[in-house]
């Protein structure tokens, strides 16, 4: 997923977040949730579209996967804080752990869920 961005006067601009995430599900689940508090975001799964798309002052924040392949999320925040100076980031590694493994314990509840049910009929 791509976004344009735009300029707000040379201030970041608070109400707008970029995610970079290489695992689509995890980054559309993120855009949702900020989207539904108002937020725009900017969202990719490929850090290196996402660095030659930005632009200074367009985002308040950058959420990055610390693990994606081609640039990790390091290295493409230490090359966006070239470019923009003030901005700021947050890893999503921590997050993606956690989503995985709430993902991971749902699958197991539904399969133990349906063997019980099949036992029952």
């Amino acid at each position: 997923m791509a976004a344009a961005n735009s300029s707000n006067n040379g201030s970041n601009n608070p109400r707008k977040i970029l995610i970079v995430d290489d695992e689509p599900d995890i980054a559309a689940a993120f855009e949702m949730i900020l989207q539904m508090n108002g937020f725009e975001v900017g969202t990719y799964n490929d850090p290196i579209l996402a660095l030659s798309d930005f632009k200074p002052n367009s985002y308040g924040l950058a959420l990055l996967d610390i693990r994606m392949p081609k640039m990790n999320g390091f290295e493409l925040y230490k090359k966006i804080k070239d470019i923009d100076s003030k901005m700021k980031y947050v890893s999503l590694q921590r997050m993606n752990t956690i989503v995985k493994s709430s993902r991971n314990h749902f699958q197991n509840w539904r399969k133990q869920n349906t063997l019980l049910e099949n036992q029952k009929q």
